[in-house]
């Protein structure tokens, strides 16, 4: 039951030998009425797969949702970022009884070094989901189907400190529309001396995204 559990959801990408080594490292733990299972804002270290019964979902100490598919994985951020905190508060709900599957971070990651095709998939996985957050600060109105399509054709940009992005003298085709995943940028306009710091959920170069500008960008943009 518990492979056929793994195989869905988080792990449905993987191949069926990964997810079997990966079972071995899981462990079943029952939550009783009301216990936290996680606690917003707190480090990430495991991933959780429901067996059975009823989870809220809490943010800002507000439920907004319950989780009562079996075999719905929460928690993944655990294993896809280093340094990762909870976004939510996950709680059993009152008068109810949880079944859950636990899986550690390092073990997860011990398991990848013994399937280098798996880590590439967690890689890109990573990359893609990375992504789909940084779309979905900036466009939070948007369709999440149209998120996850347009997350497909964007790439990360990794910038150290004090390198450069973007600006009117590189030899680049066209302005890109940039959002920020973490961190900071600053970003200096052409033929101003206003510096703009750009964090996490904001952007520029949108006017480029939607079509309605070409051309080089008319600012500098430095990690």
């Amino acid at each position: 039951y518990l492979l056929r559990a793994a195989s869905a959801g988080f792990f449905s990408r993987y191949r069926r030998e990964f997810v079997d080594r990966i079972v071995e490292f899981m462990r079943l733990r029952v939550f009783r009425s009301g216990e936290l299972m996680f606690k917003e804002r707190s480090p990430a270290h495991n991933l959780g797969i429901l067996i059975h019964g009823k989870l809220d979902v809490i943010i800002n100490f507000k439920t907004i949702g319950i989780m009562e598919a079996s075999g719905q994985c929460f928690g993944e951020s655990a294993l896809l970022f280093d340094g990762a905190n909870r976004t939510s508060t996950i709680r059993c709900t009152e008068g109810q009884e949880a079944l859950v599957c636990l899986l550690k971070r390092e073990d997860f990651h011990r398991v990848l070094e013994e399937f280098p095709e798996e880590k590439s998939r967690l890689e890109d996985h990573v990359r893609l989901t990375l992504t789909q957050l940084t779309l979905l600060d900036c466009f939070r109105t948007c369709d999440p189907m149209f998120l996850r399509l347009l997350s497909s054709k964007c790439t990360l940009l990794h910038l150290r400190w004090g390198e450069t992005g973007c600006s009117p003298d590189m030899e680049e085709e066209a302005e890109c529309m940039f959002l920020l995943n973490s961190g900071m940028v600053v970003v200096t306009q052409q033929g101003d001396n206003v510096v703009r710091k750009l964090r996490k959920g904001e952007g520029i170069g949108f006017e480029a995204g939607l079509g309605t500008k070409t051309g080089p960008p008319g600012y500098t943009m430095v990690g």
